[in-house]
């Protein structure tokens, strides 16, 4: 066996963005030392530790984004770098508090409690929405700078802001099934 499970994308309920079972804190059987996706207590330690230093980095660096760019945002080019620099920020801090929550269930041998599972659930959720809006972001950023580099009509904020926040309210709910579906 080559250690990949060929059926999860087939499992009932499955909702096509990620593999639940692959993730430590989602499943700590992985922690069991039989199972084939076992690094070791110290390679673990490490991988999360790294995740951590690495997550600081991003927040620091975000944070002179935002700085940079507070100031600009009346026009839609800083306007969405500034978003931007949030969304990122904001992926870098669910980067930070996954590798604590690694940590712990390291520490605890990957045992859950309920109070565990009461942090876990809505951490993945902020991960998955702030992910998928970072994503989302940077393809309007993306679309705005093309259209600004190709035509002289400039495109109003309101219309940014009209679009990020329908993107929101669906990823939102769209990132709120998907736990909602693993949970149960």
């Amino acid at each position: 066996s080559s250690g990949i499970n060929a059926e999860w994308p087939l499992r009932p309920g499955y909702t096509g963005t990620f593999d639940p079972s692959q993730v430590v804190t989602l499943n700590p059987d992985i922690l069991d030392k039989s199972n084939p996706y076992y690094l070791g207590t110290g390679v673990n330690l490490a991988v999360a530790i790294v995740t951590f230093i690495l997550c600081v980095i991003a927040v620091t660096l975000n944070t002179g984004v935002i700085r940079h760019f507070r100031e600009q945002i009346k026009d839609v080019v800083p306007f969405m770098c500034y978003l931007l620099g949030i969304t990122d920020l904001a992926v870098g801090i669910c980067a930070g508090l996954h590798s604590i929550l690694f940590i712990v269930l390291l520490a605890t041998e990957g045992s859950l409690t309920v109070g565990t599972m009461g942090i876990i659930a809505p951490a993945h959720y902020f991960s998955f929405l702030a992910l998928k809006v970072s994503v989302f972001f940077s393809m309007v950023f993306a679309v705005v700078q093309s259209i600004n580099m190709n035509t002289f009509i400039p495109i109003k904020k309101s219309i940014v802001v009209v679009a990020i926040g329908i993107c929101l309210f669906c990823l939102s709910f769209i990132s709120l099934v998907e736990i909602g579906i693993y949970v149960s």
